[in-house]
């Protein structure tokens, strides 16, 4: 038949009671969804920090102190957007944090 706690994770995956678990895993699915869109994004922002870094060496290089200050510009705005990427990378990951421990200690009471 089964022990009884294997009996209380089948009822957890059934019925109405089964609404809050089938949200958290949706919830969860896309926190994971989330944490790719912000890899990536991540990628992005090297990119763009080492491109901004190269227009101001070069504009250094060439005396155009335009080009520099282009540069310098788009250094800072890069590490603007990498500030807010990194406080939203963290938040996200202690939100998944909570929520997998939800999820586990949801399958143990009973």
């Amino acid at each position: 038949m089964g022990t009884p706690v294997l009996a209380h994770q089948r009822r957890l995956f059934q019925g109405w009671q089964s609404v809050p678990v089938y949200a958290l895993i949706a919830v969860l699915l896309v926190s994971t969804i989330a944490s790719v869109r912000i890899n990536v994004l991540l990628t992005y922002y090297a990119n763009d920090v080492f491109t901004a870094l190269q227009v101001a060496f070069e504009g250094a290089a060439v005396g155009r102190s335009e080009v520099k200050d282009s540069g310098i510009k788009g250094f800072w705005l890069s590490m603007v957007i990498f500030a807010i990427l990194a406080t939203i990378h963290v938040l996200r990951y202690l939100l998944d944090m909570y929520l997998m421990q939800r999820f586990s200690s949801a399958g143990e009471s009973g």
